[in-house]
């Protein structure tokens, strides 16, 4: 569970697979919302990933733990084609499939939105 402080931080307990209870250290690990990190960034507090960073894949423990932020309402509906693979793995995790597809879709957006800033 996150919450969110004045500051646009979030909060540090989370919740493991297992059903425990978890806090990770504030000195160890931050974790900032998108609105936040665009707040820091036209303050000058915040550096962008530099691009010749290396780019590191998820791996089976990323998407193990992953959470999807499901999106506030307001959607369009829009025709798709997508590949049959990648449609029956939204579809085999359960009912709700095309909710969970378009999470990854804003997941990415907002991602892209904050690497080229508020202008878009």
């Amino acid at each position: 569970m996150q919450a969110l402080d004045p500051s646009g931080v979030t909060g540090t307990a989370a919740s493991s697979a297992l059903g425990r209870s978890e806090t990770m250290a504030r000195k160890d690990t931050k974790q900032y919302s998108t609105n936040a990190l665009i707040r820091m960034r036209d303050r000058g507090d915040y550096v962008a990933t530099p691009k010749d960073a290396p780019a590191i894949e998820p791996d089976a423990a990323f998407w193990e733990k992953a959470q999807i932020v499901m999106p506030p309402p307001g959607k369009a509906s829009v025709r798709l084609h997508v590949d049959s693979d990648v449609l029956e793995w939204f579809k085999a995790q359960g009912k709700g499939h095309l909710t969970r597809m378009n999470a990854v879709l804003c997941s990415c957006a907002a991602a892209k939105k904050l690497e080229r800033g508020p202008q878009e």
